[in-house]
């Protein structure tokens, strides 16, 4: 700002209604825009504006509360809406151990998973081979009957017809047993995909923990 004339104002829309681009001064305290160098103790607003903690604060309170505005917008906003945009106490290790806690929740659901579809795929399979028998046995009953005459023509049709009242249902249900185990596949699998996103998530907060110098913190309460 060497070069910059520092406009004296309370407010940085002029009286023509236009923005004033500057620095807005009250009292004797510049109330400093964000830069790319002045990420520390800096704070956003809703609107997306960014001001330092001290000077936005100033700021608002000193205008009624049904005025307060942001400086570049006129954005209306309270107090309670700014937020600061570098913490000033990070807990990493409380978030971790949550996020592993989670991670082994999702490897039980994993195994749960796996396991009943285990049990599934055995129903089913018992279901088919069940399926495959009374087929067979149909198959027979029907020629057997195109053979014989008389009452026992009529016997062999309606074991016929009772085998086939017995087929269908049980059709149904191998064909039910089988969506199901691709269902707890699926499931099983977006429980894999779960795990394997906690685990990056540690893995990224250990690493931008590293890139902070905030190793201790990271182990640390």
């Amino acid at each position: 700002m060497d070069d910059e004339q520092l406009v004296k104002m309370t407010s940085p829309v002029a009286a023509d209604s236009s923005l004033v681009k500057g620095v807005v001064i009250i009292d004797d305290d510049a109330l400093l825009l964000y830069d790319s160098k002045s990420l520390f103790n800096s704070n956003s607003l809703p609107c997306g504006h960014m001001y330092g903690s001290s000077c936005i604060n100033k700021w608002l309170q000193q205008s009624s509360r049904s005025s307060r505005k942001c400086p570049q917008c006129n954005t209306l906003c309270k107090l309670k809406d700014v937020r600061p945009l570098q913490a000033t106490c990070l807990s990493i290790s409380k978030h971790k151990d949550y996020v592993l806690q989670r991670r082994l929740v999702a490897l039980r659901l994993t195994c749960v998973s796996s396991n009943w579809r285990v049990e599934v795929l055995k129903r089913a399979e018992d279901a088919a081979d069940r399926l495959g028998f009374l087929s067979q046995r149909l198959h027979e009953l029907l020629k057997y009957q195109t053979c014989a005459d008389g009452s026992q023509a009529d016997a062999f049709l309606q074991r016929a017809d009772a085998l086939k009242r017995r087929i269908l249902p049980l059709a149904r249900r191998a064909e039910a047993l089988e969506q199901r185990a691709e269902a707890l596949e699926q499931r099983a699998s977006a429980f894999r995909h779960l795990t394997k996103a906690y685990l990056a998530c540690i893995d990224y907060f250990t690493e931008m923990c590293k890139k902070l110098d905030l190793d201790a913190v990271l182990v640390g309460e």
